[in-house]
């Protein structure tokens, strides 16, 4: 449809509590080293489209952009679905 390339170049090498109900410190905690790189470092790209269901402090967007970047991409563009304001 838009004859744009997707490829999944991201793979979660650990689990994780689910982010619902954690404090602001334990989120970032939980994610760090849960991403790791799983494709081929030639195909990257410059720009990369990182998409996300919801967006709520930007740590799952922050470890991702982490992996990529360090992996060969240059600007990362993130597209959210949704907004949530922790209280």
């Amino acid at each position: 449809m838009t004859k744009i390339p997707a490829n999944g170049f991201l793979i979660k090498v650990r689990n994780t509590e689910s982010q619902m109900g954690l404090q602001l410190s334990q989120r970032r905690k939980n994610l760090v080293g849960a991403f790791d790189f799983c494709g081929d470092k030639g195909k990257c790209g410059s720009n990369i489209l990182l998409i996300d269901d919801v967006y709520t402090t930007g740590y799952t967007v922050s470890e991702c952009s982490k992996v990529l970047l360090k992996n060969g991409a240059k600007n990362i563009y993130v597209l959210t679905l949704a907004r949530s304001i922790l209280m």
